[in-house]
């Protein structure tokens, strides 16, 4: 994606959220990650938002929690819903028991708050202004279709964009042209 946004004129901010792909740290979460966002939007104040996967959850997260008016428009591509799937499948993943399934579920309201059943994107976009363009592609085998759907159902001010055969990755020079073209108008 990024020569087309370079195309465009854009100047580009990349974050590696915390404790994510090469950056330091031991423990990775959306509020940790939107706090990383906050910190770059505070230095940067940048006008739009691009999020792959659970980015794209950290994205809709930190704008719902700080409703950034200076945000004017939100990209996100294949990012879950409901953090309780994202759970459950990890749980599943690594055969974990029920004990230890509500240790992480306590975890998450001790350490940030939240329960689980209340940290969805589709909560998060209820509560948002900010114009939206919602990505996901049918075949996605890493977060269900049905999660975009759930998302783009509560996102009112959001289009969404269904495609098919890119698979969890989206790469594609006709949806980057699209996202170009939605930062653009």
């Amino acid at each position: 994606m990024l020569p087309h946004l370079k195309k465009s004129g854009s100047t580009i901010i990349a974050i590696d959220g915390p404790a994510h792909g090469l950056s330091s740290g031991k423990e990775f979460s959306i509020p940790n990650y939107a706090e990383y966002i906050n910190i770059a939007v505070t230095k940067f104040e940048p006008k739009y938002l691009i999020g792959h996967s659970i980015g794209g959850k950290a994205c809709l997260y930190y704008q719902s929690l700080y409703q950034n008016s200076g945000i004017k428009k939100i990209v996100i591509l294949g990012s879950p819903s409901d953090f309780k799937i994202i759970l459950q499948n990890y749980i599943n993943l690594l055969s974990l028991n029920s004990k230890i399934s509500k240790e992480l579920e306590n975890h998450y309201l001790n350490h940030f708050k939240l329960k689980i059943d209340e940290f969805s994107s589709q909560l998060f976009a209820s509560k948002l202004n900010t114009k939206g363009l919602i990505a996901h592609d049918y075949d996605d085998s890493v977060v269900s279709f049905e999660e975009a759907k759930k998302i783009a159902r509560s996102w009112k001010n959001a289009d969404f964009i269904e495609t098919k055969g890119l698979g969890h990755s989206m790469h594609d020079d006709e949806l980057y042209q699209k996202i170009v073209d939605f930062i653009k108008d």
